[in-house]
């Protein structure tokens, strides 16, 4: 057919032709260049719109619905075109220009919207996506207060991302996940404060804590002194006020925090190296079965022991004979002994 004959069709034939092959649009007069023709070129190739000057904005839709990237094409495209160029394949968002408020958020919404186009965002979406995912934070460079905040309210790990965080952005971090201080240089003191309050272990991962803040630690978790390094005396009647237990990571504990702890708990004793007489004392009158646990009991700790309770002595080592005596020939011994312990004191 030649040209000039194909010129001289009618629209309808046009159509039907170009839609069967589309390199006969090419060879059309501009004059005899339709909406309907341009929209038949869309509907076989979207790609083709590269070739269609000035597009109706009938033709823009169809060819963004079609093919998304087609946008690229399109000189200012209007929102309606953004967003349904958008909805076709997030991933278009690159080839527009300033995209409006709309389609932005619209984008942040998408399961499918890739972060590497974060930057494309204003706030208000860089605050929606950081909402979906605190983690994109990390795409966005030199993100506002307002978005830091937001990231950090969703997650507070999301910290890691944020370089020279507020203080404000700090204690919100802690306040969502109290581990986020460990990717905080230098945490101001009412940040410490804020983790240790939360959870006491995170003391872990503050440099140096001053007394204060190993207090609100071990005031919150008496284990947390594990982590402490030479703890005041202070610092160490607190944690064991708060689980006697904790006497077990304190190196070297005063005799102070020594008593307290087998004052509230008898077997803490069989923490404590090298207890004192007046601890293990302390510790005999709580419950004279702890004297198993006390390595060489003194004389006065093992009379104390079997005065509260005379069944201990199985567990006291070479009793002395001012034990026995006690034991087997003093009237006025407030407890009765086990059965046929007389023979067993004597054997002893």
């Amino acid at each position: 057919m030649l040209v000039s004959e194909l010129n001289n069709l009618p629209e309808e034939e046009l159509i039907s032709l170009i839609k069967e092959d589309e390199r006969l649009y090419f060879f059309l007069d501009k004059k005899n260049i339709t909406e309907d023709i341009n929209l038949a070129l869309i509907e076989k190739n979207a790609i083709l719109l590269e070739h269609i000057k000035n597009p109706s904005k009938k033709v823009q839709l169809e060819a963004v619905k079609r093919y998304g990237k087609a946008i690229r094409y399109i000189k200012n495209p209007s929102e309606e075109v953004q967003l349904k160029a958008v909805q076709n394949d997030v991933s278009t968002i690159e080839f527009i220009k300033n995209p409006s408020e709309k389609v932005q958020m619209s984008i942040v919404n998408n399961v499918l919207f890739s972060l590497e186009f974060i930057y494309k965002l204003g706030e208000k979406a860089q605050i929606e996506a950081v909402k979906n995912n605190a983690h994109s934070i990390q795409y966005i460079k030199n993100p506002s207060k307002k978005v830091q905040l937001a990231a950090v309210q969703r997650d507070g790990s999301a910290i890691e991302y944020i370089k020279n965080p507020s203080e404000k952005v700090q204690i919100e971090a802690v306040q969502n996940n109290v581990y986020s201080i460990r990717f905080i240089k230098n945490p101001s003191k009412k940040v410490q404060l804020e983790a240790v309050k939360r959870y006491g272990k995170a003391i872990r991962y503050i440099n140096n804590p001053s007394e204060k803040v190993q207090l609100e630690a071990v005031k919150s978790d008496g284990f947390a002194a594990y982590y402490l390094k030479n703890p005041s005396e202070k610092v160490q009647l607190e944690a064991v006020k708060q689980n006697s237990r904790a006497i077990q990571f304190i190196k070297n504990p005063c005799e102070k925090a020594q008593l307290a702890s087998v004052k509230s708990y008898h077997r803490a004793i069989c923490h404590i190296e090298h207890p004192t007489e007046k601890v293990q004392l302390a510790a005999v009158k709580k419950n004279a079965h702890s004297i198993q646990y006390i390595k060489n009991p003194s004389e006065k700790v093992q009379i104390e022991a079997v005065k509260n309770n005379s069944w201990v002595i199985v567990h006291i080592k070479n009793p002395s004979k001012q034990i026995k005596q006690i034991l087997l020939y003093e009237e006025d011994f407030p407890l009765k002994l086990p059965p046929n312990s007389f023979e067993y004191i004597k054997n002893l």
